[in-house]
Formats: structure tokens, sequence, C-alpha cells
């Protein structure tokens, strides 16, 4: 591993909410996590999905920790985010793995839901906010559409 790549575990995320700004997550903390969701719905993973799920985030070190909000309402914005976290990874000596599409969707699901999880567990009130309540929406959805029984992922 870089150092690059080890030093990126270190960067904060939510530092833009003000919500969550002050309980620390770190993106090595977050990947870790993600790959953990991944080893525990899916019932075989690839060795990129995995490798995707612990470096997903590497790029921010160089980008920055842009808000869900930002990029959600931004498609440029996450477009160009995306080209160039993936250039700063390249950098790094950590470049994309090919996912297919459904990978990418299982992957987006386990960022999601790792999301949610930790809010869960560090804020639970924030939860209440309209956002969340989509995003948990969006989040059963698309373990329905993944074939994922709702009572093995939800944290009650």
């Amino acid at each position: 591993m870089s150092l690059d790549i080890h030093k990126s575990g270190y960067v904060r995320r939510w530092h833009s909410n003000p919500d969550l700004a002050h309980i620390p997550e770190t993106l090595a903390h977050h990947q870790a996590q993600v790959a953990q969701i991944i080893f525990e719905l899916h019932s075989n993973p690839s060795s990129n999905l995995i490798y995707e799920a612990l470096h997903h985030d590497c790029g921010e070190m160089f980008v920055g920790d842009v808000s869900y909000t930002a990029k959600k309402t931004n498609p440029e914005l996450t477009s160009l985010l995306c080209e160039l976290e993936g250039v700063a990874r390249g950098k790094m000596g950590c470049p994309n793995k090919p996912l297919s599409g459904v990978e990418i969707r299982w992957l987006n699901f386990a960022d999601r839901l790792q999301s949610y999880r930790h809010v869960q567990s560090v804020a639970p009130h924030v939860l209440r906010g309209q956002e969340w309540v989509k995003l948990i929406d969006m989040i059963m959805d698309e373990a329905d559409n993944l074939g994922i029984d709702n009572d093995a992922y939800i944290i009650g």
C-alpha cells in the first residue's frame, strides 16, 4: 500500500454537516465498514468489488469530501469529482477497478447503508430529517432490487 493510500484513511468525513461534524469518522473507518456490509450481505462478492469498497473514497484526500446534498443537486459537479478522484487515485497507485453495473449498485448500496448505520449509531436523532428518511427509503428500494432481505441490514 502506498503511503498516500494509507494517509487517505485519516481524512475525516462529515466536516460540512453541522449535525455530524463533531463526531469523528475517517475514510478508513467508512471504507472498511462498506466492505464489511458487502461481505455481510453479498453471497459471492468479486475481488474488484471488495477492492473498490476498501478504496472508493481514497481520492478525497486530494479532492475533498463534498457533501452528498451538493453532489445530488449538481450532477456536473458529481461527474467532475468522480473524474478528479479517479485521477488522484491513479497517482496514488490505487486505480479504479472495473465493476459491472450490478457491482456498482452493490457498492452504492453499501456506501449509503454504512452512512445510515453510522448516523444511527452515533446521532440517531438526525435520522428524523427529511433527507435521511428519503435515504432509508432509497436503501430499502435498492435492497429489494438486489434481492436482500430487509431484516438482514436494518439496525433496530
